[in-house]
């Protein structure tokens, strides 16, 4: 029977007229599987520590980051008696405060964890600096927590906000380097399919031999060519197509229709929408303003 999640909500937790908390941890530590309405950061300052969630091991060492969104099943696991936490507590409404009904801050920041359940990707292993950078915006934070001298609260949500725009840039990075590693990974079967499709693009080529020359499934190939060259495999073939077709249109002594043939178009009416998509205007236009 699968365990039963300890719920805790931020009207309970936090406080109504400022739903903030920071705390520090140190120690050992085994908490209960529970869930929360409300987000909560955690950061290693020293030692390590194993989140779990939704049944998954997250390994945070000296320098993580661990952000959970709310309604997420976890617990957190310090079995190393010198680990050194910081934990931070906040509702969406804290960070996002309404001004005449209309949200006050971009929260573009929240993109690396306001997603679905099955997207969350919690743990951001931050560079040194980062990291540095962090904890000193996490002693801030405690310290106005702690004094609640004028102005706190103002000091707090900046630093917040602070800490999630560091978040976001890191988050930028990884995906980032994710991207140029699934690129790298299929380099040389884009350049054979870009080749081919140089060499051929005056023929009547389909998307199944050029995804068989770069040793792809049809379905595979359209994905990757989409994110090596920015267009899908008809973008490319017509941007060569109408590329050549412009040149061609300097001699007047052929026809626009057999133009259209010579570049690989079987329909002039269809040639001429693609130009005019292209280019902005018809052949013909193109051929009375050279």
């Amino acid at each position: 029977m699968a365990e039963i999640p300890m719920v805790y909500r931020a009207s309970d937790e936090l406080a109504e007229t400022f739903p903030f908390k920071i705390y520090t941890f140190e120690g050992l530590l085994s908490q209960p599987l529970h869930v929360h309405d409300y987000f909560q950061i955690w950061f290693v300052r020293h030692g390590i520590c194993t989140h779990w969630m939704n049944g998954q091991p997250h390994e945070l060492t000296t320098g993580s980051i661990f952000v959970l969104p709310p309604d997420i099943s976890h617990y957190m696991e310090c079995k190393n008696s010198e680990t050194s936490l910081v934990g931070m507590e906040f509702t969406e409404a804290f960070i996002q405060p309404d001004v005449g009904g209309n949200s006050f801050w971009d929260t573009g920041y929240l993109e690396p964890f306001s997603v679905s359940l099955d997207q969350v990707k919690p743990r951001f292993p931050l560079e040194g600096a980062a990291a540095k950078n962090v904890e000193a915006i996490f002693d801030e934070m405690i310290w106005e927590f702690r004094h609640q001298e004028a102005g706190y609260q103002l000091f707090i949500r900046a630093d917040v906000l602070k800490v999630l725009a560091i978040i976001s840039r890191q988050y930028g990075k990884t995906l980032d380097e994710a991207r140029q590693q699934y690129l790298d990974r299929y380099k040389d079967s884009v350049a054979r399919a870009v080749a081919y499709i140089n060499d051929n693009f005056q023929k009547k080529i389909y998307l199944e031999e050029v995804a068989r020359i770069a040793m792809m499934s049809a379905t595979s190939f359209s994905c990757v060519f989409k994110e090596a060259t920015g267009r899908t495999f008809t973008e490319q073939l017509n941007f060569l197509r109408v590329r050549k077709a412009k040149e061609l249109l300097k001699d007047p002594n052929r026809t626009v229709r057999a133009i259209a043939y010579e570049v690989g178009f079987q329909d002039i009416a269809y040639f001429d929408r693609v130009f005019k998509r292209e280019v902005g205007v018809t052949p013909r236009s193109y051929r009375q303003n050279l």
